[in-house]
């Protein structure tokens, strides 16, 4: 008789072929009264900013080679799906500074508002490259951040990497 043999590998090895991109979004807005109100939600990582990572990780001449350089607040609600390709209603655009931390396998983009700059009712967030490139999208619940003329604001946007 001729037998199958079906041979079952387990694999609890840490190394996976599969690797995910999170982003989670911590807003800290300094009220012209003194006080604090801090905001946490997590993002996602549209098609064309999968397609930066790609382009970045292949050295892709003819893609979209510039780096993450800018982060973009907006007023529109409508929820983030993976086709956004930009900020619906942007209110005002900064650069970024960002910090690598390899133990965490993570890199953390940090843009500050100033006064008399991105006052209104924000919901929007979202990372951009030189050339505009939507990175990521970031839509608030409730009643979004009331950044008044003499608010400051800081937008911190962490992208961390780990296995599948």
């Amino acid at each position: 008789d001729f037998i199958k043999y079906k041979n079952i590998i387990e694999c609890n090895d840490i190394h996976s072929d599969k690797l995910k991109m999170k982003g989670n979004l911590v807003c800290k807005l300094y009220k012209e009264n003194g006080t604090i109100e801090i905001y946490e939600m997590h993002n996602m990582i549209v098609s064309s900013g999968i397609n930066l990572f790609i382009d970045a990780i292949s050295n892709n001449i003819g893609g979209h080679t510039s780096s993450i350089s800018k982060m973009s607040i907006g007023s529109d609600k409508t929820p983030v799906t993976i086709h956004d390709s930009r900020i619906n209603a942007e209110i005002a655009s900064k650069n970024t500074t960002y910090e690598l931390n390899r133990q965490a396998h993570s890199v953390t983009f940090t843009a500050l508002f100033d006064k008399n700059v991105g006052t209104g009712t924000i919901f929007e967030f979202g990372l951009l490259n030189s050339n505009n490139i939507l990175f990521d999208r970031i839509v608030l619940d409730g009643d979004g951040i009331k950044k008044g003329a003499n608010d400051i604001l800081e937008g911190i946007i962490e992208i961390s990497f780990s296995n599948g």
